[in-house]
């Protein structure tokens, strides 16, 4: 995602390495025992914020992604807490989010949108 960041707001290696350190306290995805992505919650008290989704390319649009995002709605309903993320505007995945119930509830910079997800306010 260098090259997207890159143009969105610029690349500040110092933050882009503290934001993956936050990041490495979540969990390898592996897909018959290959590694297919990573994901990352951080329990914030009065939310739950789905801190780093990724799918490696090979691994796109086959589900996964959307299997992830479930999961990470399941454990926001299992704590009764909102399921929050950032996302850049320009990224395909915004879509996917809405889909799946997310709203746009403000934004950090021209770029990054935050999204809210509400347990009570989901169809799953």
């Amino acid at each position: 995602m260098k090259d997207m960041i890159t143009r969105s707001s610029g690349w500040d290696e110092h933050a882009q390495r503290n934001y993956a350190v936050e990041s490495l306290n979540g969990y390898i995805v592996l897909v018959e025992e290959n590694c297919a992505g990573v994901i990352t919650l951080s329990d914030w008290e009065d939310q739950l914020h789905l801190t780093w989704l990724a799918v490696l390319p090979q691994y796109q649009g086959q589900g996964l992604g959307t299997e992830l995002i479930k999961y990470a709605q399941s454990q926001a309903r299992l704590s009764n807490k909102p399921l929050t993320l950032q996302v850049l505007g320009a990224n395909s995945a915004k879509s996917l989010y809405e889909r799946l119930g997310f709203w746009v509830y403000d934004h950090n910079g021209p770029e990054k949108l935050l999204m809210r997800w509400q347990p009570n306010k989901s169809f799953f």
